[in-house]
């Protein structure tokens, strides 16, 4: 179940929003498969957030800001044996802070920015859940110079996040470290609409995307390194 309500201050057009929901979630057939124990049972979980949305300028830059806590029963998530890595961890709690500014600069230029802080714990153990960056930054600009282009450049920095497995060698023969180092990464991508709206093809997109620009060299799960600079070019049909 899930409940949530939203009133309007009329003088501002200020929007407070609140919810609780809970929920259930069954291990997936890609989890069940990793261990040599099939026995992981379903999580379940409680959420509440409050929030507001601020709309200035006329409704050209608008500010959100949320604050949430999670809690956790049966969290599935990594454990520290090798045949059965994945483990019904107990009760976790996370709990956290995002907010975002977005904006009109012109008809053609919008941009935002996005921030979100995180705390976690294993409230089994008193550790930090792994893998959850403890920040991370967000930028994007959008730019239309003509009505069918689209460019597109954003950025993402990451920052540490816990790593269990210290005790662990990495492929290089060294100790993993305690903390999963931070990271930066920039993006660019473009479309084009050849065709709009054809009643045989429907709408027609040339894309073209380059990832991580800098080849940064970076893992968001353990000692699982994401991939380098890459281009991407394609044909994207809407209908």
């Amino acid at each position: 179940p899930k409940v949530s309500a939203l009133y309007v201050f009329p003088l501002t057009n200020t929007r407070f929003l609140i919810s609780y929901g809970q929920g259930i979630r069954a291990p997936s057939l890609r989890e069940l498969s990793q261990n040599a124990d099939l026995n992981l049972t379903p999580e379940k979980s409680a959420s509440m957030e409050a929030g507001l949305r601020q709309p200035l300028m006329d409704g050209r830059v608008r500010f959100e800001a949320t604050g949430f806590i999670l809690r956790f029963k049966d969290l599935i998530d990594f454990g520290d044996d090798p045949m059965n890595p994945l483990v019904n961890m107990g009760r976790a709690k996370i709990k956290g802070a995002e907010a975002s500014l977005k904006m009109d600069l012109t008809i053609k230029l919008h941009g935002s920015i996005g921030y979100t802080r995180l705390l976690t714990e294993n409230n089994d153990t008193g550790e930090e859940l792994p893998s959850r960056p403890h920040y991370r930054w967000t930028a994007e600009v959008r730019y239309h110079p003509i009505a069918r282009l689209m460019i597109n450049l954003n950025s993402e920095f990451v920052g540490e996040s816990f790593n269990p497995f210290d005790s662990l060698i990495d492929l290089d023969g060294q100790p993993l470290p305690g903390k999963m180092a931070s990271y930066k990464i920039v993006n660019a991508a473009a479309a084009y609409t050849v065709v709009k709206g054809d009643p045989v093809l429907g709408t027609l997109d040339f894309t073209v995307k380059l990832s991580n620009i800098f080849d940064e060299e970076y893992s968001v799960l353990l000692d699982f390194r994401n991939a380098g600079y890459t281009f991407l070019a394609g044909i994207r049909a809407t209908h």
